[in-house]
C-alpha cells in the first residue's frame, strides 16, 4: 500500500474520531437509539443544546438541536432525544423552566392524556414556557419601580413648583426690603451725618481726656505705692515692739522676777494656793449645808437662839 493512501486513511479516521468525540462531548450519543420529539417555542430564554430533559425530576433525555423557523415568526424548533424506554403520553407538555438559581434552563415533561397510546418518535409535544425566577421577580419589581418613578416625578414637579414660588417670594421680599432701606437711608441721611460728626467729636474729647488723666493715674499709682510702704513699715515696727516687750517679760519670768515667775517657779506657793482653794471649797459646802451657822436674822429684830 502506498504511503499516500495510508496517510489519507489515517486522516479520515482521525477526522471521524474527532467529529464523534466532539459530538459526544456535546451530549450526542451515536450508538443509542433514543426517540426524537419536537417542541416549537416562541422563545427559549437561554436554552442550549445538551440541556436536560426530565420527567418527575429524573433525567430522561437531552436537547439535541435548536433551529429558527423564519416562516413561523422566527419561532424556535427544539428537538429533544428521550430514552426509548420512556413512554410519552399523547398530550404530553414540554415545560421550559429554570434549572436552579444560576440561570440555566431545562425541559420538564408532564405526561397528560392517554399513556396507553404514546406519541411515536418524531412526534410533537405541546410547548409551554414556565415563568422563571427572573420573570417572577420582574413582575413584582416592575410595578413597584413604576410607582416609585411616578412618585419621584410628582415630587420633583411639586418641589420645582414650590421652589420657584418660594424663590419668587424671596426675591420680591428682598426687593421690598431694599426699597425700605433706601427710603430710611434717604430720610435719615442728615441725622446719620450729625451722629457721625458727634461721634468724631466725642472720640477726640475722649482722647484728650485720656491724655489728661494719664499723669493723674501715674500720681495715684505713686501715692498708693507710698501708702503701701508706709503701712508696711508701721506694721513691722509695731510687731518688733511687741516682740521686744514679750522677750523682756519672758526674760523676767526666767530670772525669777515678778509674781508670775514665783507662781511658775516656786512649788510651795503653788501648794499653798491649792490648799487655800480646797479650804474655800469646803467652806462653801458647809455654808450650803448649815446656813444658820453663819447667817442669823429675826422677824422681830431679836436674835434667834441656836
Amino acid at each position: 500500500m502506498k504511503r499516500e493512501v495510508k496517510i489519507g486513511l489515517l486522516t479520515l479516521v482521525s477526522s471521524v474520531l474527532l467529529y464523534l468525540g466532539f459530538n459526544f462531548l456535546k451530549g450526542k450519543d451515536f450508538f443509542t437509539t433514543d426517540n426524537t420529539y419536537y417542541v416549537l417555542y416562541d422563545r427559549i430564554d437561554g436554552l442550549t443544546v445538551s440541556n436536560m430533559v426530565t420527567l418527575n425530576g429524573f433525567k430522561i433525555g437531552r436537547v439535541d438541536n435548536i433551529e429558527i423557523q423564519h416562516d413561523k415568526d422566527d419561532s424556535l424548533l427544539v428537538s429533544i432525544q428521550i430514552d426509548r424506554g420512556v413512554l410519552i403520553a399523547s398530550k404530553a407538555v414540554a415545560f421550559l423552566t429554570d434549572d436552579g438559581l444560576l440561570g440555566g434552563k431545562k425541559i420538564v415533561i408532564k405526561n397528560k392524556g392517554d399513556i396507553k397510546n404514546p406519541i411515536q418518535s418524531g412526534g410533537a409535544l405541546i410547548a409551554q414556557r414556565d415563568r422563571g425566577l427572573m420573570d417572577v421577580v420582574s413582575s413584582k419589581v416592575d410595578p413597584v419601580i413604576t410607582r416609585v418613578n411616578t412618585t419621584v416625578d410628582n415630587l420633583n414637579n411639586i418641589l420645582d413648583t414650590q421652589a420657584k414660588k418660594n424663590l419668587q417670594n424671596t426675591l420680591q421680599n428682598l426687593e421690598n426690603t431694599s426699597l425700605v432701606l433706601n427710603q430710611i437711608m434717604l430720610e435719615n441721611k442728615r441725622n446719620i451725618g450729625a451722629i457721625s460728626t458727634n461721634l468724631t467729636v466725642l472720640s477726640n474729647s475722649l482722647n484728650e481726656t485720656v491724655k489728661q488723666t494719664q499723669p493723674l493715674i501715674a500720681n495715684l499709682n505713686s501715692l498708693a505705692d507710698s501708702l503701701n510702704d508706709l503701712e508696711l513699715k508701721k506694721t513691722v515696727n509695731n510687731i518688733n515692739g511687741v516682740l521686744t516687750n514679750l522677750n523682756s517679760v519672758v526674760a523676767k519670768v526666767d530670772s525669777g522676777q515678778g509674781t508670775l515667775s514665783k507662781l511658775i517657779n516656786e512649788k510651795e506657793l503653788y501648794t499653798d494656793l491649792n490648799q487655800t482653794v480646797k479650804d474655800l471649797d469646803s467652806l462653801f459646802v458647809d455654808m450650803k449645808d448649815n446656813p444658820k451657822r453663819y447667817v442669823h436674822f429675826s422677824v422681830f429684830g431679836k436674835k434667834d437662839k441656836e
